[in-house]
């Protein structure tokens, strides 16, 4: 169990050692507390996060060894030229960040400063060093400070304009829920299995071929590779350029080989590079400056991602990891796609979603997890697929009144004995209510 006042007094010896202003030891307490009042609420909702004792004292460790100065900014006050168009920057060389004056992104400035490169073998993945190093470092923050970000005590509210990259978001947390934290984390910091240097994205492909079968890991981890590539593309021009002159010159050499007779086949690597490429969405015309389609390359892998979850549904059994079933897919339902809406109103990948929801509900209604409301089955699922839309932490708090107006069934939700708010489904036909009216009925069975 974590001595959380032997940690708050362990952080103010850090502090008293550093030559840091007052705002910013200021800041970092504040910061740290807030961590400390969510991470029960984030662990609830999320799960599959790092233990909150290595966290802290990974940000301890980073404190106390790694950083040697700040200087905050005050966007509204001070000239932030110096950062750009960042929030922040660090040189880990010498320990030092310049950060804007908020605590999310002073606290991921701070990680960013343990960085270290990811290795990737470029005759295997070509154009994928960069991106990939970009896509695990940036990921790897927004996920620690998301406890911060997204939580606040007694709420959770995925805010994505505090998000760097929200599509890189999406890619991380998906890969998360599949490979687990422990992969993530050994991928992060490139640790050594049975003694030898690993090749993490060998491995990560290898363990979901054996979760979710081999076409599935080849299809995934195409789609994301492509989508790494492309997203990063956008972010970086020096590299998008790179990707262009390529492009020009895969074209060049194809024709030239197809002019002398030389065969091109799937396997020649100059033809496999023109059709990553392609799949990527690279070609434009030099003069305009078109970003690839970042939302086409995520629906593409969310479409295969839930598959791989529905795979994962079909072969969960116990009511344990049901319930840890049904949490990650409401979390993912809520991730942001974009400033307005999450990926449970994607349209393009409802029937996709929508097939994982009803799959989970069906299991978990015949393991007497979730309750039964309605002999109709399409009604039953219609009303339980609303618990993949509510932010209410924890579902066991969760609670239904039901009632009839005119033509529509309503259902008041509860969290504990607090009305939130009422979902109106409109009725046809006979309901076959199996509980009653008026009347609070709980979620869990």
């Amino acid at each position: 169990m974590l001595e959380r006042r032997n940690y708050s007094d362990e952080l103010e010896q850090i502090l008293e050692r550093k030559d840091f202003s007052v705002e910013t030891k200021n800041l970092l307490l504040s910061a740290f507390y807030k961590i400390l009042s969510s991470y029960r609420d984030c662990y609830t909702v999320k799960n599959e996060i790092i233990d909150e004792k290595q966290y802290i004292e990974y940000l301890f460790y980073i404190l106390e060894h790694r950083c040697n100065k700040i200087i905050l900014f005050d966007p509204f006050l001070d000239d932030i030229s110096k950062l750009g168009k960042k929030m922040y920057l660090v040189n880990r060389t010498h320990g030092i960040i310049l950060s804007v004056n908020r605590e999310e992104v002073l606290l991921e400035a701070i990680f960013a400063l343990n960085e270290m490169e990811i290795s990737v073998d470029e005759r295997i993945y070509p154009f994928l060093k960069k991106p990939l190093n970009g896509f695990l470092h940036e990921g790897y923050r927004m996920n620690l400070i998301e406890v911060l970000r997204d939580f606040n005590g007694w709420s959770w509210n995925p805010i994505p304009k505090l998000m760097t990259n929200i599509n890189f978001n999406i890619l991380y947390q998906t890969l998360l829920l599949l490979l687990g934290n422990n992969f993530m984390e050994s991928w992060q910091f490139q640790l050594q299995l049975d003694g030898h240097n690993t090749n993490w994205l060998f491995e990560a492909r290898k363990n979901i071929a054996k979760k979710y079968g081999i076409v599935a890991s080849q299809n995934l981890f195409s789609s994301f590779k492509d989508a790494v590539i492309g997203i990063y593309a956008n972010e970086d021009t020096e590299f998008r350029d790179y990707l262009d002159d390529t492009l020009i010159t895969c074209k060049s050499k194809i024709r030239k080989m197809q002019a002398q007779g030389i065969p091109i086949t799937e396997d020649t690597r100059i033809f496999t590079l023109y059709k990553l490429m392609q799949s990527i969405g690279v070609e434009r015309n030099k003069n305009i400056d078109v970003r690839i389609d970042e939302r086409k390359l995520i629906i593409e892998y969310l479409r295969i991602f839930l598959d791989c979850f529905n795979t994962k549904i079909k072969n969960t059994n116990d009511n344990q990891s049901l319930e840890r079933a049904i949490y990650e897919l409401r979390y993912i339902s809520c991730l942001p796609v974009n400033s307005k809406y999450e990926i449970k109103d994607v349209a393009n990948i409802s029937e996709d979603l929508i097939k994982c929801q009803k799959s989970l509900i069906m299991k978990a209604c015949n393991s007497k997890l979730l309750m039964i409301y309605s002999a109709d089955e399409e009604l039953n699922t219609e009303i339980l697929r609303n618990i993949f839309k509510i932010k209410i932490m924890n579902l066991s708090q969760i609670s239904f009144v039901f009632k009839f107006e005119r033509s529509n069934l309503i259902v008041e939700v509860y969290d504990g004995g607090l009305h939130e708010f009422n979902i109106i489904i409109p009725i046809n036909g006979k309901t076959g209510l199996t509980v009653k009216l008026n009347k609070r009925v709980r979620l869990w069975y």
